[in-house]
């Protein structure tokens, strides 16, 4: 398997995008968003989604060129209308506005709306720690995951992250999440890439068995234990994964 280096995957990232409809600006901002998700190693978020944005982009299922509508519609509210474009451009609109707003009241919101996935949600609230804010993100989703002794759906595997500004223009703290140690983008993937470590129910069996629990089939994900995350050793090696997707964020000053 050949290797690229993150530079080489912006601009092959970029240039896809660039050919199939979307305009400059736009291309650039989800580029580097597929390139931040593989510096982390998140495949799910990263090149494995260029194709699927080529795809909508070409079927106008996205649009590539609109110009988000960006609106403070409350002293500490500001409200992005992406259009039906991607959401990291629509993000990056609104920003500015958002951080003159918590600077003006203490703390402020900004949501993204009529967008398409934005995957890592860890991307968006960085940007915010970056500026010298706390970022608070969330996420509105479908139920896929069955609580703890449940067997249906209640919850979405669409995270929750936080990000901690250093004080000089860097990150002290990211964290972002899925609900389940496998999120669903995963589960579409392979079932190679689930291995054991995918955990369901389908017909309320527990199987591991990532066809048959596949939320997509009509199973439900359910949390469990991460031997990783209760080992600092192994945990203090990584750096944090961003996981899936975005709506409305919060900042702090």
């Amino acid at each position: 398997m050949m290797a690229k280096t993150l530079d080489e995957i912006y601009a092959l990232s970029e240039r896809a995008l660039l050919r199939h409809g979307a305009a400059p600006w736009v291309a650039a901002h989800v580029a580097d968003a597929v390139k931040v998700a593989e510096s982390f190693g998140n495949k799910i978020c990263g090149l494995y989604y260029l194709e699927s944005y080529c795809q909508q982009l070409e079927s106008g299922r996205v649009k590539g060129d609109v110009e988000p509508d960006v609106r403070r519609v409350r002293p500490a509210v500001v409200h992005v209308d992406a259009r039906f474009g991607f959401a990291q451009p629509a993000f990056a609109r609104a920003l500015p506005e958002a951080l003159s707003a918590a600077r003006e009241c203490g703390v402020a919101s900004l949501a993204v709306g009529h967008a398409h996935t934005c995957t890592s949600l860890g991307y968006f609230t960085e940007q915010i720690a970056r500026a010298g804010m706390i970022g608070i993100g969330m996420t509105n989703a479908s139920p896929i995951v069955a609580p703890p002794g449940g067997k249906s759906r209640v919850i979405g595997t669409n995270p929750m992250a936080f990000a901690v500004p250093d004080g000089a223009g860097g990150v002290a703290m990211m964290f972002d999440q899925s609900t389940t140690t496998v999120a669903l983008g995963a589960v579409g993937t392979s079932p190679r890439y689930c291995g054991p470590n995918l955990k369901g129910r389908s017909s309320g069996v527990i199987t591991h068995h990532p066809r048959a629990g596949s939320p997509v089939r009509g199973g439900a994900s359910i949390p469990q234990p991460d031997s990783s995350v209760a080992d600092p050793k192994r945990n203090a090696a990584h750096r944090p994964t961003p996981a899936k997707s975005t709506d409305k964020l919060g900042l702090r000053s």
